[in-house]
């Protein structure tokens, strides 16, 4: 039988050592994990909706956790803060995500994010990043799509989802004010025009037969 060299142990051992080290410090983490930390919805924000409306929570949240989206719910704590985001979930087409965070001057920046993933199944990773300065007359304009679709006071419908459709997740903060609304593959009017504009102006192409 064929004896090991010391030096052959040594290394050996240091080999099996460093393995257990990393293997301890591997946090294995669910797919569709709790929405815990961060808390992107209020409890019971789509009970006007889905009859499981925790399901809608972790849906949504699974695909902004993995764009690593901070949490406008948390972000409402502070009284200052002007921020909406719209988080497109088709079902059969990539996630997108563009968050307006509006400056005191009234101007904004915009940061959409891509990923790889579809709508109704898992997000996959981020494979498109994008910033853009949004100067007041837009922002203006755009507020002025959020006061005709009267966001700030929709509520959510009582039936969401369907086949071959999208989630279209439009939320807002502002004056410490937090609001989260969905529609189903909205066909027209003023809360679907509102959504489509933060998309023209993320600079996110997305062709016309793709917008459902």
């Amino acid at each position: 039988m064929k004896r090991w060299s010391p030096l052959a142990v040594f290394c050996l051992i240091v080999w099996i050592c460093a393995v257990a080290q990393s293997q301890t410090k591997t946090t294995l983490v669910p797919i569709d994990s709790p929405d815990v930390h961060p808390q992107y919805f209020p409890k019971g924000a789509f009970s006007d909706s889905l009859k499981d409306s925790d399901f809608e929570a972790r849906w949504y949240s699974k695909h902004l956790r993995v764009m690593a989206e901070p949490s406008l719910l948390t972000a409402s704590k502070d009284g200052t803060l002007i921020v909406f985001r719209f988080l497109w979930l088709r079902t059969f087409h990539y996630p997108i995500a563009i968050r307006m965070t509006v400056r005191p001057d009234g101007t904004a920046s915009i940061t959409a994010k891509v990923t790889s993933g579809h709508g109704g199944y898992e997000p996959g990773r981020v494979v498109q990043r994008k910033s853009v300065e949004i100067p007041k007359t837009t922002v203006a304009h755009f507020f002025d799509l959020l006061q005709s679709a009267s966001f700030w006071s929709l509520r959510n419908d009582a039936e969401i989802g369907g086949n071959d459709g999208a989630q279209w997740i439009l939320e807002g903060l502002q004056n410490g004010t937090y609001r989260v609304i969905v529609r189903w593959s909205p066909k027209d009017g003023d809360y679907r025009t509102a959504c489509l504009y933060l998309l023209e102006l993320s600079g996110i192409k997305v062709q016309a037969k793709d917008i459902y």
